[in-house]
């Protein structure tokens, strides 16, 4: 078992390496559905982020993040949303438009301007974030689900990969 050990070293702390940077680090995440198109999955389910964990550990995330979250809902193990709000936040849904503390947002990331929807405000909860999808006639994200902890928050999207398209680009 020593020679195997001693033999094999390099290639042990290589795997024990990678496998701590893909767990705690970097992960390489499919994204599935349209509820955030345009920004993710523009014609298909083929767009791939790569997720930054280290925010999940310092909990420093900023509105306009993409975030990935394990989901506290039936189907599926996690979603990926834009944070629109921090703790702290009031955001206001009115008339179809986000107001983030009363300043209507220039939401330049969503296709369809003025279909926001229900009429609401919500003042968001220390320790946690409001979300929402950038398709938002097609998203299940705070309006429906309430505020998400930053416990739930797998980590940041950093930068869209389309291995099919040959494409890639940062947020």
């Amino acid at each position: 078992m020593k020679k195997f050990l001693k033999k094999n070293l390099d290639v042990i702390i290589i795997f024990a390496v990678i496998f701590s940077i893909k767990f705690f680090v970097v992960d390489f995440i499919p994204v599935e559905g349209q509820s955030m198109y345009p920004t993710l999955n523009e014609n298909d389910d083929s767009d791939r982020v790569i997720l930054n964990r280290l925010p999940h550990y310092t909990e420093k995330y900023n509105r306009g993040d993409i975030v990935i979250i394990k989901k506290k809902i039936p189907q599926g193990d996690s979603i990926i949303k834009r944070i629109i709000g921090i703790e702290g936040d009031k955001v206001e849904i009115k008339e179809g438009f986000v107001y983030l503390n009363d300043e209507k947002l220039n939401e330049e990331y969503i296709n369809e301007q003025g279909v926001t929807k229900p009429d609401r405000v919500y003042i968001v909860p220390e320790g946690h974030v409001f979300v929402l999808g950038d398709n938002r006639m097609h998203s299940s994200d705070s309006r429906l689900y309430g505020f998400f902890s930053y416990d739930s928050i797998l980590g940041e999207a950093v930068f869209r990969v389309n291995i099919f398209k040959f494409e890639a680009n940062s947020f």
